[in-house]
Parts: structure tokens; sequence; C-alpha cells
């Protein structure tokens, strides 16, 4: 019976080795700056209300969409230097400080936020990602908060939809 028992377990510990998961090569990690590198259409427009006691949440997409058209937005590379025009005309409001200027992640590796710096301007405008932007990705998702005597009152949540 011992003999039956050892060879049964035997067996099942071989079968177990032999059972292990195959780990494929997943590639290079794609360049976050690739990722952003295109033109981008804002999709929708959400306004967190923070000073409330329970945030409440609002769609204003309908009001920037008043003219027929929902502002855009294309990031590009230049001569090495992140550049980005914004087309706001006909549009209700621009997040964006200017119709052009520079950008920049805060690390180009794994980026948690994009740093816009309108034309004319000294002082950088930081959007947060929601996530990592790869190529493959259709959506970008970035904030915008608003503060008043140091407090966060409300925040933008903007999706684009790459074109």
């Amino acid at each position: 019976m011992k003999k039956y028992l050892f060879i049964l377990g035997t067996a099942i510990s071989l079968l177990v080795v032999s059972c292990r998961k195959e780990y494929k090569e997943i590639g290079e990690v794609p360049s976050k700056i690739d990722g952003i590198t295109a033109n981008w259409v804002l999709s929708s427009c959400k306004v967190v209300d923070k000073a409330s006691v329970v945030e409440e949440v609002m769609d204003i997409t309908s009001f920037l969409n008043q003219s027929g058209k929902l502002p855009n937005v294309s990031f590009e590379i230049k001569s090495g230097i992140g550049t980005y025009t914004c087309d706001t005309s006909n549009v209700a409001y621009s997040f964006f400080g200017g119709t052009s200027g520079t950008w920049t992640f805060d690390n180009a590796e794994f980026p948690k936020s994009i740093l816009i710096q309108p034309q004319g301007s000294t002082k950088a405008i930081v959007y947060p990602l929601a996530a990592t932007i790869r190529p493959t990705d259709t959506y970008l998702q970035i904030e915008k908060s608003i503060f008043c005597n140091g407090t966060e009152k409300a925040v933008y949540r903007l999706s684009f939809i790459r074109n």
C-alpha cells in the first residue's frame, strides 16, 4: 500500500511541476510621449463640487457644445520640445489658457501629470492624468482643480477621444 501511495504522490508532484504557466514576453514599454502625441477631441466634461458635504457631479458637456463644436487639442513634438495647439473658436470655455504653448510630463517614463504652459505665460498649468497614456489608447483623461483661498472647490474631469 505504501508503494502505491509513493507512486501516486510522485505522479501528482510531476503533474503539478509540469503544468507551470508559461509567461510570454510583453515587449518594450510603450512611449508615453508617443501616446499623447495626437489630436484629441473633448468627449465629456464633468464638474465635481468639492465644497459640498456630499460630492456632486454635473455633466456640462452640452454647455461646452453650444456652438456645435467641442474643444480640441493637439499635442506634438517639434525639435525635441512638446508643443500644443487648441482650437477654441466658438467654444464656451478654454481649459488650456490659450491657443498654443508648450507641454511636458512630470516624469517622461511614469507620468502622473501633464504640465501645460500657454504661450506668453510664465506659470504652467498642472493636469493630473487619470491613467498613463500609450500609443494604443483611444482616451485621454485629465483633471483641472479650482482652488479658492487654498481650498479645492471644484474639479473639472475632462475626457478626450483620439481623433
